[in-house]
């Protein structure tokens, strides 16, 4: 098969500074670890860039195409190339760096980075105008996401950014890695270092129990892992069924939330209620619920809470 590739292709590189990578040497497995990262974090984002959806494999990227330039002899500099390799609601083949639809992928891309390395980013100040500008410049066809998505997509992104950070806490054949538009990374675009790597990692439990309400979209009989949709949030969230919450009626209402859930996710018969205690990151968010009770909705509906996932210093 013959792909065509018409126009400029659209490059944001990946460089690694400090320590041996200076010298032109970085650890060989890390350096693997940290460009299958790059690439998995690249796919993902411009994925809803363009089709405004969440996708969990990298190889189900469509609309685009993400090549690989030759590095930068004596340097850790790799320069990723985002290119349309079919006719679809954008042109991405034919962007540029001053391309607005450029700066819609990498402003997302530094939301992501930001908020997975416990950075708050103002959702409305770093992303809004950007979409607007697009916008009246002409891309038309794409949505402002909602806070929601944003939430879902970074915890997509996660492990492709710790898996970045590989030469930097690994081997430490680096200091720093800096990902910038264009082919010449500056140190005034998305960085990461060992403060961002800690960000990602931090969590703080709240044990404060709280009721909310929901449907499980996923369970794992085997791990008691799945994931649970609180009404009040519409983000898939991960959650653990702890010893205290494995009742059989427990057990019975998430198997019947499930099935019911696949049938017609819109079906309020589906919703159960989930006590919980939370895991959140440096930002706020909710990365997982831990869960200790488990039990209809119709008994206590007017007890449920909402999830505060304001910051949470």
């Amino acid at each position: 098969m013959i792909i065509e590739y018409t126009g400029n292709p659209f490059p944001i590189t990946l460089r690694y500074k400090g320590e041996l990578a200076d010298e032109g040497l970085i650890d060989l497995y890390d350096l693997s670890r940290a460009i299958r990262g790059y690439e998995r974090s690249l796919s993902l984002v411009t994925h809803f860039a363009l089709n405004n959806e969440i996708i969990t494999q990298s190889t189900s990227l469509r609309g685009a195409q993400i090549l690989c330039a030759p590095p930068d002899f004596g340097s850790y500099k790799f320069p990723a190339l985002i290119t349309s390799m079919s006719v679809g609601a954008f042109a991405l083949g034919s962007l540029e760096p001053n391309n607005p639809l450029g700066h819609v992928i990498f402003s997302l891309y530094d939301f992501v980075v930001h908020e997975a390395t416990g950075q708050k980013v103002d959702y409305e100040e770093s992303l809004r105008e950007t979409y607007e500008r697009a916008l009246q410049d002409g891309s038309e066809g794409f949505l402002m996401p909602k806070k929601s998505q944003l939430e879902s997509l970074v915890e997509k992104v996660e492990p492709a950014i710790a898996d970045m950070h590989r030469p930097i806490v690994g081997s430490e054949t680096a200091e720093l890695a800096i990902v910038g538009k264009g082919v010449d990374a500056t140190k005034s675009d998305v960085q990461i270092n060992l403060d961002t790597f800690q960000g990602l990692r931090y969590r703080t439990r709240v044990d404060d129990v709280i009721s909310i309400g929901g449907r499980v979209s996923m369970f794992n009989m085997n791990t008691f892992n799945g994931r649970f949709v609180p009404t009040t949030h519409p983000r898939p969230i991960p959650f653990y069924l702890t010893a205290a919450g494995r009742t059989s009626e427990g057990v019975n209402l998430i198997a019947e939330s499930l099935q019911k859930n696949i049938a017609n996710s819109d079906d309020p018969s589906c919703v159960i209620r989930f006590d919980v205690m939370r895991d959140v990151t440096r930002t706020g968010r909710v990365a997982k619920l831990i869960v200790v009770g488990v039990g209809d909705l119709r008994d206590d509906e007017e007890d449920l809470e909402v999830i505060d996932e304001s910051d949470n210093d």
